[in-house]
């Protein structure tokens, strides 16, 4: 996230809620990187435990409550971060550009044209 140059909050406390491991709030952008272990990384744990199960589920429902609340999540595994960082760089490169370009669109929309002033008729009364 540095090498991007994002400006974003380390272990971020979102609404008293939950604790996140980065948020970049000019974009509603939450990062979290998950534990292989804790999180149970699928290729890694073909079994979850009860733990694991329960952590996920709670991952889940933290995912929800911030996208109904405006927020994107995005979500990188440990394995990610240690053996795939130029992918974990690129994704973050392309979400924030999704983001950016989805904003100009609404700005884009919500634009109406000026409002042109029109003279009165000759000849009519003016309020």
């Amino acid at each position: 996230m540095d090498e991007l140059s994002l400006v974003y909050e380390r272990y971020a406390v979102i609404d008293n809620r939950f604790c996140v491991d980065a948020y970049v709030r000019d974009l509603g952008l939450v990062v979290q990187f998950d534990g292989d272990y804790w999180h149970g990384h699928p290729d890694r744990f073909a079994e979850l435990d009860a733990r694991q199960k329960k952590r996920v589920q709670l991952d889940r429902s933290q995912d929800a409550y911030m996208h109904k609340h405006g927020l994107h999540v995005e979500r990188f595994w440990e394995t990610d971060l240690g053996k795939n960082s130029a992918h974990v760089r690129e994704r973050l490169r392309s979400v924030v550009a999704q983001i950016l370009a989805t904003r100009a669109s609404r700005l884009v929309d919500r634009h109406e044209p000026p409002k042109l002033h029109t003279p009165p008729p000759p000849g009519s009364a003016t309020p």
